[in-house]
């Protein structure tokens, strides 16, 4: 397990890299750090549907990773760390239109409702019906059950959880599932989003079923892809990356630009910890424009040797 610690830290350098000499720790794979101060309400502009970009990966607390593999009007097609796909709208809290689980696959259809929360604010509601087909992997049986949904955007609140600290809105979801066949609610659940528009995902999710435990994931890192370009621009975005991380203090940025100008990025340590086994991990800030606009990445990367800083997984 990564333990992380945080605060109370002095840095110095050796040999060129940043280190930590005292510090407190908290776990990296148990969300136990999350803490949140609410924002006055209206103090947040009102949040846009997130610009999925194609390749990039999303990484979280559980040890598991998503994939953008397709894009296209208002379809976001995912692939996860265990190559299972998923098809969602641009909405990242609204049922996925397809998913693929170990057993089964499931086809959803929403009402033109689902949306209603959006653009983000404080206040908004949505209330709306999902219908749910499944089709069992080893037997081919199917089945079919209806959803019912009641989110709302409860208030914005500052979180601190592994990645950072970010303005986020807290939005709830409560829903219920029937049967068709009965009509009996069989199911009950309670999922909790803390959304950060700064990067168009929610860097904290919590859900809760009735009579069950409660399973919480946090964002850990998100990662550009990069293999579409040549070998050279790549090494150089990459060896920004690992140089930010390696040589400087937090706060201090490393950049490159292209000859043309057209690509550039640049990447800023925030915060920087320690493992219980000695291992040391920064937060950081990265910031790349591949000719279509520039986008904040930020995460978690831990150093396995000189010039090599990763994402950690379990």
């Amino acid at each position: 397990m990564i333990i992380k610690k945080v605060a109370l830290y002095t840095i110095v350098s050796l040999s060129g890299s940043v280190f930590l000499t005292a510090c407190q720790a908290i776990s990296i794979n148990s969300p136990v750090n999350f803490s949140g101060t609410p924002i006055a309400p209206g103090a947040m502009a009102p949040a846009p549907l997130p610009d999925y970009r194609m390749g990039d990966k999303y990484y979280y607390s559980n040890g598991s990773y998503e994939k953008i593999t397709k894009l296209g009007p208002n379809i976001v097609e995912w692939e996860n760390n265990a190559k299972r796909r998923s098809v969602t709208t641009t909405d990242p809290m609204a049922p996925e239109l397809y998913l693929e689980s170990k057993t089964r696959e499931y086809t959803k259809t929403s009402d033109p409702s689902v949306g209603d929360i959006w653009p983000l604010a404080v206040g908004k509601t949505s209330s709306f019906a999902t219908n749910v087909r499944y089709r069992n992997k080893d037997t081919s049986t199917e089945g079919e059950f209806r959803q019912l949904w009641n989110c709302a955007v409860e208030g914005a609140e500052r979180v601190r959880v592994l990645t950072g600290a970010f303005d986020t809105y807290r939005v709830s979801c409560q829903r219920k599932s029937r049967s068709l066949r009965t009509g009996k609610t069989y199911y009950r659940q309670t999922v909790v989003y803390h959304y950060a528009p700064e990067i168009d995902n929610y860097v904290r999710y919590q859900s809760t079923t009735k009579g069950k435990s409660t399973y919480v994931r946090e964002l850990i890192a998100i990662r550009p892809d990069i293999g579409f370009l040549d070998d050279q621009t790549a090494r150089n975005i990459r060896h920004t990356f690992q140089d930010a991380l390696e040589n400087k203090q937090n706060d201090q940025t490393v950049s490159w630009k292209s000859k043309n100008g057209k690509i550039t990025t640049s990447t800023t340590p925030t915060q920087t910890f320690q493992t219980a086994d000695g291992k040391f991990c920064r937060n950081y800030k990265q910031v790349v424009n591949q000719g279509d606009g520039e986008r904040l990445y930020v995460g978690v990367a831990c150093r396995e040797d000189k010039l090599k800083w990763l994402t950690p997984r379990k």
